[in-house]
């Protein structure tokens, strides 16, 4: 597990909420400015992608509609892309 700190600046570990949380952020929140260009890479890629991963057992055609379908969950739906877990407590 990684772990990402927050002490030193500022965050009060005595304020009130809750000690930990989980967040599953889309492509727009983890990125930000750049989520844009990553998502039009994305979409310029899906045949190139699909044309390397043939060797799978499907055929190009049918890894690019899986991919287009994978793709516009999470550009234009905005499906999550990471779990974030979040916990003041650790690792102490």
């Amino acid at each position: 597990m990684s772990a990402l700190g927050a002490k030193g600046n500022g965050f009060n570990q005595g304020g009130r909420g809750p000690t930990d949380t989980i967040a599953f952020p889309n492509l727009y929140q983890v990125l930000g400015s750049n989520a844009n260009a990553t998502a039009s890479r994305i979409r310029s890629s899906l045949a190139s992608w699909a044309a390397s991963q043939t060797g799978s057992g499907l055929s190009a055609a049918a890894l690019q509609q899986i991919f287009k379908v994978q793709s516009d969950l999470i550009i234009d739906k905005k499906a999550p892309v990471m779990e974030l877990f979040f916990d003041i407590g650790y690792p102490e």
